[in-house]
């Protein structure tokens, strides 16, 4: 007993001499610049909702859950909380509209000017949600959601909503953007040194924060014209002037702090493949171009999930700082303290917001019943619907998509009841995994290993794939369908079915399974929310241990997946 005590005592006292040290020797440095980041409030004008439970709003937001109907307050208790922390800038690296309304920037750049009035001056980047879609010449238009008759209700894949419907409100030009963030890296702002100028016409620009830190806000959108194309790049001139400008940066003895709203750095190997349309086009040559131009930093939003990753070139460290989604789980505010080029970063959560004191248990329920309604959104409904539309030349669509809702919901019931130890289900690990996910630092429980682990061995396909097959027979009913029918009504049908499955199994089981559990859950270096790093080296502020970012999870899953159901579905369809 007394050798374990002075062994766990020679550890404390290692760790704490460790982190004494890192605080010292990042204290001794100097000047020091203090900043807060917020990231993909999605924020939606109230009037615009017609119900919180409208069944057109929820299909919309319920993707990922996001508390848009709390908008106001959510925002407003961040910005509380980083007045009152007393940092000076605060970044917000895009998406800051729900989707492109003109109504939602109006309403955040009116709040941004009372923090700035209060102390903290903000610079914001547009991303993917901020500018309408659209072709050269098109009107901006974004969506809104009404109510015309109060107390009517719709039930869809068995769960009642209130009945609303989808209307065009005004949506956000590029110009129109500029115009409402005057001061706020556009317009009159005096602390703008450098603009884009280049052929790409992004809103890229460069700021000089202090006498010894510059930003630089890069503006990865593709346009027509005034509107957002839906696309995104860093290429050609507009890398160029980016590289251009931290070289200056540098050169004139200050530290380049840079913000984008897109993916940029893997948090693990392949994930710029199953998550391709987050990620820029030759984002590992871009992070390489970057890092060797001596940039450190690059706040980024995008991804929804606290998390940071590196990526080294020419002896230089490039570390990206994700920020996850203002409205996801328990809205996270990210902290930094610049002192030359080393930096603190502190992650911090809002306790309470107006209306519900208690925010922190609010979101924890709220997001712990959120896979059912995620999984229904995405896939119930969604899949159902694509499913129906072929088979709906052979006979009606209303009952095609009965067909295929029943489906799907048998399906994905039992997916997410599949028990994958004896306690622990997929529901169950999913709901830690949008926990973890959100919250950053990975740390998973011993049973939601071993359920993990299950999975990615492929014993939870091997129990799953018969009953998805069953299921198909039972709500397709094919064998009465196709009797008395000729021979090739029979073979359309057949061949519509099995290319309808192929995606199905396909979809669900390799991207909501495999990538959930190759990708979101495990995170080689889980400390994403409190680290320091000095010289280019991060360690984690609590223990004092070295971290290294990014890593080699495992993609063999994917490859795992199609072993398991070419044989079936060949087997099954004779292709």
């Amino acid at each position: 007993m007394k050798r374990i005590f002075k062994h766990s005592a020679a550890l404390f006292l290692s760790a704490a001499i460790i982190i004494s040290c890192l605080s010292i020797a990042f204290a001794s440095q100097s000047p020091e610049l203090t900043l807060s980041s917020i990231s993909d409030m999605h924020y939606m004008p109230r009037e615009f909702i017609g119900s919180p439970n409208g069944y057109n709003y929820r299909h919309y937001i319920d993707s990922d859950c996001r508390l848009a109907q709390y908008s106001d307050e959510i925002l407003d208790a961040a910005l509380d909380n980083i007045i009152a922390s007393g940092t000076e800038y605060l970044l917000i690296s895009g998406d800051m509209s729900l989707s492109s309304q003109l109504q939602s920037h109006k309403n955040i750049a009116s709040k941004l000017r009372e923090a700035r009035a209060a102390g903290v001056k903000a610079y914001v980047i547009p991303g993917n949600h901020d500018i309408s879609m659209g072709n050269e010449g098109s009107p901006a238009v974004a969506p809104a959601y009404v109510v015309d008759e109060p107390g009517g209700t719709v039930t869809v894949a068995g769960v009642e909503y209130a009945q609303d419907r989808r209307i065009s409100v005004e949506g956000t030009t590029k110009s129109q953007f500029a115009q409402i963030y005057d001061g706020f890296g556009f317009g009159s702002d005096s602390t703008v040194i450098a603009r884009d100028t280049t052929d790409a016409n992004s809103l890229s620009y460069v700021a000089q924060l202090d006498d010894s830190h510059r930003l630089i806000a890069i503006d990865a959108s593709i346009y027509n014209g005034e509107l957002f194309s839906s696309s995104q790049a860093l290429e050609g001139d507009l890398l160029e002037w980016v590289k251009e400008q931290i070289s200056d940066c540098i050169a004139a003895g200050d530290t380049p702090i840079a913000m984008m709203h897109y993916d940029l750095i893997e948090k693990y190997k392949g994930q710029s493949v199953l998550m391709g349309p987050n990620f820029l086009n030759n984002h590992n040559k871009i992070a390489a171009e970057l890092a060797g131009c001596g940039l450190n930093y690059l706040f980024t939003g995008h991804s929804h999930a606290n998390d940071i990753s590196s990526f080294t070139a020419g002896g230089n460290t490039l570390f990206e700082i994700c920020t996850g989604g203002l409205l996801l789980y328990q809205s996270p505010v990210r902290y930094v303290r610049f002192t030359g080029g080393d930096a603190e970063f502190q992650t911090r959560w809002l306790e309470s917001i107006e209306g519900i004191p208690d925010y922190d248990n609010f979101c924890k329920t709220f997001f712990r019943a959120s896979v059912r309604t995620v999984m229904r959104h995405r896939v119930i409904i969604d899949v159902s619907e694509i499913l129906a539309r072929p088979l709906s030349k052979y006979i009606s669509y209303e009952k095609a998509h009965e067909i295929t809702l029943g489906l799907m919901q048998e399906i994905i019931d039992y997916l997410l009841d599949m028990k994958l130890t004896e306690n622990v289900s997929l529901c169950n690990v999913l709901e830690e995994a949008y926990y973890q996910h959100y919250y950053g630092d990975e740390i998973y429980p011993l049973e939601i290993k071993e359920a993990i682990a299950n999975i990615k061995n492929g014993d939870a396909f091997d129990k799953a794939l018969p009953v998805v097959i069953n299921a198909i027979g039972n709500n397709t009913g094919v064998s009465k369908l196709l009797s008395g029918v000729s021979p090739e009504l029979e073979a359309a049908i057949n061949k519509t079915i099995s290319t309808a499955v192929t995606s199905l199994l396909s979809d669900i089981l390799g991207f909501s399974l495999g990538s959930f559990v190759e990708n979101i859950f495990i995170d080689p270096a889980p400390s994403d929310n409190n680290i320091i790093i000095i010289n280019g080296c991060a360690y984690n502020s609590a223990s004092g241990e070295q971290e290294t970012f990014g890593g080699d999870i495992q993609a063999a899953i994917i490859k795992r997946i199609f072993e398991i159901l070419m044989p079936i579905i060949e087997a099954l369809f004779g292709f």
